[in-house]
């Protein structure tokens, strides 16, 4: 046989094994992005469950989800979400903070959480849940969002603390704080109602609106209004 003839049948069987490693290598990519899918969605099927938990003093929510928070005697935690969703859920408490996250792609199209503590001092929200806090009491409490994240907040306290990274909410007008420090690092939207003092701290261009007749040290380029 000619150099030339082997030539091409070997350049033939090359074009053949390359063909063949491309049907193969899609096969795979759609067998993960399947296993992915089916994975990450809710299977439209609800279920709830309360949960045992450690007591704790501080909320921390990771992912997507909606939490309503009150006070009770002793802690609880009641989740309802798809079903295929629950075991995926990671919560733990560490050093008394209630820490609750989705498994990378386990997204459920329905998280409702509804969480008691004797004495919530404050919560942490990372993306975009959304958080309601009725009766807060004592000392002090504390807000941090960072990402998406949405807290509405009532009661009456000594010293409140705020701080956004990203474009979070807060909506505190029926918290009465005696102090009240704001650190916004984005374009956050707060309001609050403080009736002593109020600092406002903030890098990019935060919308601060209070209520109550403060000590305003304004140190932020936003818009700073107090409304009635």
């Amino acid at each position: 046989m000619s150099n030339f003839k082997k030539s091409k049948q070997f350049k033939i069987s090359m074009l053949k094994r390359y063909f063949y490693s491309l049907i193969a290598l899609n096969a795979m990519v759609l067998t993960v992005l399947y296993f992915r899918l089916d994975i990450g969605g809710g299977n439209g099927v609800l279920k709830t469950e309360t949960i045992q938990i450690d007591q704790f003093n501080h909320v921390t929510l990771e992912g997507i989800g909606t939490a309503h928070i009150s006070k009770s005697n002793s802690p609880f935690l009641e989740v309802t979400a798809n079903e295929n969703i629950l075991p995926l859920l990671k919560i733990s408490v560490e050093e008394g903070n209630l820490k609750i996250r989705n498994e990378e792609d386990a997204q459920s199209s329905v998280l409702l959480l509804r969480i008691g503590s004797p004495g919530l001092q404050g919560i942490t929200l990372v993306g975009n849940s959304t958080i309601e806090v009725p009766d807060v009491t004592g000392e002090s409490f504390s807000i941090s969002i960072t990402d998406h994240g949405t807290a509405e907040v009532s009661g009456k306290i000594n010293k409140l603390a705020v701080e956004i990274k990203g474009n979070g909410s807060v909506r505190a007008t029926n918290l009465v704080a005696r102090h009240a420090e704001i650190e916004i690092t984005g374009k956050g939207d707060i309001q609050v109602h403080a009736t002593d003092s109020l600092l406002v701290n903030c890098s990019g261009r935060g919308n601060v609106r209070y209520t109550g007749q403060p000590v305003l040290t304004n140190n932020c380029k936003g818009v700073i209004k107090r409304i009635k």
